[in-house]
């Protein structure tokens, strides 16, 4: 296990890594934290790979504290069937707008699913929920 920490106290940036790895299991885990408490802006990182299983992970959030904006992504792809899922969520809580995007991806059938769950907007909501299939070919 590696652990990292720097700091520049008059920047007031802290910078924090984790690597853990288990190379019998072929697992291994990152995690990434930068913060720069001046600019109320905070982002982390985190990725877990299981070789074994050829599964991933991967997840980052970014944080504007002060202008209350966030992204949040995640990413989990499973390599050994072709299974991709991705994750999309940007909010801009000042301003009340929030947009939720999903993706579901199987590459061995080509099936592809994109989901738009909401966007919401000032003090009314406006529900765009829609669902695409995307089938390139079927086997």
């Amino acid at each position: 296990m590696r652990y990292l920490l720097s700091a520049d106290h008059h920047s007031n940036i802290q910078i924090r890594y984790l690597l853990f790895a288990d190379h019998h299991l072929n697992i291994q885990m990152r995690y990434l934290l930068s913060a720069d408490h001046h600019s109320n802006i905070q982002m982390r990182y985190l990725l877990v790979a299981d070789h074994l299983s050829n599964i991933q992970m991967r997840y980052l959030l970014v944080a504007d504290h002060h202008s209350n904006i966030q992204i949040r992504y995640l990413l989990v792809a499973n390599h050994h069937s072709n299974i991709q899922i991705r994750y999309l969520l940007f909010a801009d809580h000042h301003s009340n707008i929030q947009i939720s995007y999903f993706v579901f991806a199987d590459h061995h059938l080509n099936i592809q699913t994109r989901y738009l769950l909401q966007i919401t907007i000032a003090t009314f909501k406006l529900d765009m929920s829609c669902l695409l299939i995307t089938i390139a070919a079927f086997k």
